[in-house]
């Protein structure tokens, strides 16, 4: 048992009488600052030297990550020119041109949007990112579905290689900003 500065034992506690509860409230706080990047200020502040890194260089993809976004909504911009001239303005007395012009153009809003406030942390980026990966998922099923012999094969190559891992980065980035807040 250790003892206390007035000589009596410190429960549980460390050398300097402090007791598990404030033991646990320090390392909390530490913590806590740590996550809020005040890390090195703290140990600068306790050590009077300045730490070494603490926290790990992001990795070149994390860091590339929201353009990946950016670009993936940029590119589908001349691939709803693309599918306005080529789809059949009619089919069935149903225009379904309109329909996948809109749906491809709210992707690309959607994930635009997602790789700018997944940029900036930005919690509101479930408002965004969650409808983006459902209308891509959306967009993946229908498309498989509604098509046979070789569209079907470049519905589901599409489907494949870049719907469902464009649904899966926007569902990534909402998981990744929401568990990155301060609580």
């Amino acid at each position: 048992m250790t003892k206390r500065a007035s000589g009596s034992p410190a429960p549980h506690g460390d050398p300097n009488g402090a007791s598990l509860g404030e033991i646990d409230r320090r390392v909390d706080l530490a913590v806590r600052l740590a996550q809020a990047g005040y890390a090195g200020q703290v140990l600068k502040g306790a050590t009077g030297k300045e730490p070494p890194a603490l926290r790990p260089r992001l990795s070149r993809a994390r860091r590339l990550f929201p353009y990946l976004l950016l670009a993936a909504g940029l590119i589908e911009l001349p691939w709803l020119t693309f599918l306005a001239i080529q789809l059949p303005s009619a089919t069935d007395g149903v225009s379904w041109s309109y329909f996948w012009v809109l749906l491809d153009a709210l992707e690309a809003a959607g994930l635009i949007l997602t790789g700018l406030l997944y940029r900036q942390h930005n919690p509101r980026l479930a408002v965004f990112a969650l409808p983006t990966a459902a209308l891509l998922l959306i967009d993946a099923y229908v498309d498989t579905t509604t098509t046979t012999g070789r569209e079907h094969l470049a519905a589901l190559a599409m489907a494949a290689l870049i719907e469902l891992p464009l649904a899966a980065a926007t569902l990534y980035a909402t998981h990744h900003t929401w568990h990155r807040r301060p609580q």
